[in-house]
């Protein structure tokens, strides 16, 4: 099994674009479709820790975010 590094840079600007489409439609409350792009931003990132890790990240802070409003 190979040790993946660093995400190339043909795919980065996809992984970012996921990522970018994400926030904006959080600000946007669009909560659905957030969270279709983070598992897009997901797959991508797999292979490289960094990013995975990130979007997991990004996954844990939306999770308690929806639960967070969910209270009031």
């Amino acid at each position: 099994m190979k040790f993946y590094t660093a995400m190339p840079k043909t795919l980065k600007p996809f992984y970012q674009t996921e990522l970018n489409k994400a926030t904006t439609l959080l600000q946007q409350g669009k909560l659905q479709e957030c969270w279709r792009h983070y598992e897009r931003a997901h797959i991508l990132g797999q292979r490289y820790p960094l990013q995975h890790s990130y979007v997991h990240w990004l996954m844990l802070k939306f999770g308690i975010k929806i639960k967070a409003q969910k209270k009031f």
